[in-house]
């Protein structure tokens, strides 16, 4: 399976913020939407960088509720680890776990395609096994013996 498949599994909406929309807007929105991260770009096509809950949660220790006036461009992380629509999921997982990165944007050619969490593969490998499970438990109940 590659990223193209688990996007059209789970819908390809990506959640974008503009440079200048405030850290408190940014907070709304990550709540509201239940996500942890958010891409920042500017045209919602070409990916300036990436914005997520540790992000926030960082520069809130860091300098307190100053840190609510700042802008998504000020906290961003703008080298971002990203992967295409064929990159393999696999290969997904391992950049997230090497890089210990919890959202993989995926863009391409005419920018930016949508997001990939670990939230994303796991429940896609959960879904999985369990079709797995269901196979295996059929079949020794059509052939006991196969055991």
């Amino acid at each position: 399976m590659v990223a193209r498949d688990l996007m059209a599994s789970k819908g390809p909406a990506v959640f974008c913020v503009g440079r200048d929309q405030s850290i408190r807007e940014v907070i709304g929105l990550l709540s509201g939407m239940g996500i942890g991260a958010v891409a920042v770009s500017d045209d919602n096509k070409n990916l300036d960088g990436i914005l997520s809950e540790r992000d926030i949660l960082q520069a809130l220790d860091e300098r307190g509720a100053e840190a609510l006036v700042l802008t998504a461009g000020d906290l961003m992380t703008a080298d971002v680890f990203t992967c295409n629509a064929d990159t393999l999921v696999a290969e997904v997982l391992s950049t997230m776990v090497d890089y210990g990165v919890r959202h993989l944007p995926v863009v391409g050619e005419d920018g930016l395609e949508g997001m990939i969490s670990m939230r994303d593969v796991v429940q896609l490998r959960l879904t999985a096994l369990e079709n797995e499970v269901e196979s295996l438990r059929r079949q020794l109940q059509e052939d006991p013996q196969a055991a």
